[in-house]
């Protein structure tokens, strides 16, 4: 079996969470939002460098910068399908200072997955940066030249088929689950930190096939010709990949929450006037073409999300997960 392990689930972390006191006073509270940032600021990426993560969280690190005038020191921190990146955040103090880029994943999938102290109500949510659709490729030269030759072969042998993921808490991967729940397509998912590393095992053929999201990681060595995919995991096709049926059009219905998000989160006891701050200030990165350039236009919403709708898209999809893994 190749890398064998990979295939080993990741282990519960311990993590302690210091409590932290919240504010009380609504006037220094007021004060401390008009003053913010008042020292260097701290973007955590939960994931290796490469991929719309890191991507999105240098981009919007660079942005307030510039908009808020304060450096911003970016650490990758990979680990625990982004736990220890997001436990680091919540151990540090809660006045906005730190922030982390997280995804839907990061929330309403890896706090229910691993034996964690914390969940999606511990972080305030200031919005979306990017999102894409996800998508099930193979090498170029894979026996499978379609969707349907390559769901044939996992038919017939059941969980033989590897497939990467840029994790074990992401939507793709996660889907992957439900196409076996309640499709009867057994396929096994190997996760890596990132979708890099997924897409380097990929090329690389150390898996079968890769379920990740359509970022440039991606669709580069698609369209050079190096990988090929198969279907879009959407609600509907994309406009990157025209050509491409998506799983519902296949005939597995349901299968459309393949899709990934990323934006930045706080700690839940960060003052709310600061977190509006850095709402405020997400949205006018959306207007700025450095930043649309950075991470790509295709991956911006063609409307703002903000921090309300992001928090419900997570607590939906939590929803929907909860009974798989209990």
């Amino acid at each position: 079996m190749r890398n064998a392990d990979r295939f080993v689930t990741l282990g519960a972390a311990v993590v302690l969470l210091a409590p932290l006191a919240a504010c009380s006073d609504a006037g220094l509270v007021a004060e401390d939002a008009d003053d913010f940032p008042s020292e260097e600021m701290r973007m955590i990426i939960p994931y290796a460098p490469g991929g719309l993560t890191d991507t999105a969280g240098r981009a919007l690190a660079e942005f307030y910068e510039k908009e808020l005038d304060q450096t911003v020191v970016v650490e990758n921190l990979p680990g625990g399908s982004s736990s220890v990146g997001m436990t680091e955040l919540l151990t540090s103090d809660p006045d906005g200072h730190t922030i982390a880029m997280g995804t839907v994943g990061s929330f309403a999938l890896t706090p229910q997955l691993q034996d964690l102290d914390y969940n999606h109500e511990n972080v305030a949510y200031v919005g979306l940066a990017a999102r894409a659709p996800g998508v099930l490729a193979v090498n170029a030269d894979s026996e499978y030249e379609t969707a349907e030759d390559f769901f044939e072969a996992a038919e017939d042998d059941p969980g033989a088929l590897n497939v990467a993921v840029p994790g074990a808490s992401t939507p793709t991967a996660m889907e992957l689950r439900r196409m076996s729940d309640d499709h009867g397509v057994e396929l096994t998912a190997v996760p890596f930190d990132g979708d890099a590393e997924a897409a380097g095992e990929l090329l690389g053929g150390n898996v079968d096939a890769l379920s990740d999201p359509l970022t440039d990681v991606i669709r580069q060595p698609i369209e050079e010709g190096d990988l090929r995919a198969l279907a879009v995991i959407d609600e509907e096709r994309s406009d990157l990949l025209p050509d491409t049926p998506t799983l519902e059009e296949l005939g597995y219905d349901g299968l459309t929450l393949g899709i990934s998000t990323w934006g930045p989160v706080v700690h839940a006891d960060t003052p709310p006037e600061i977190t509006e701050k850095l709402e405020t200030s997400l949205e006018a990165a959306y207007d700025d073409p450095e930043f649309r350039e950075q991470i790509g236009e295709e991956y911006i919403p063609k409307e703002f999300i903000d921090g309300a709708d992001y928090q419900e898209q997570v607590e939906e999809a939590a929803d929907i997960y909860a009974p798989m893994v209990d």
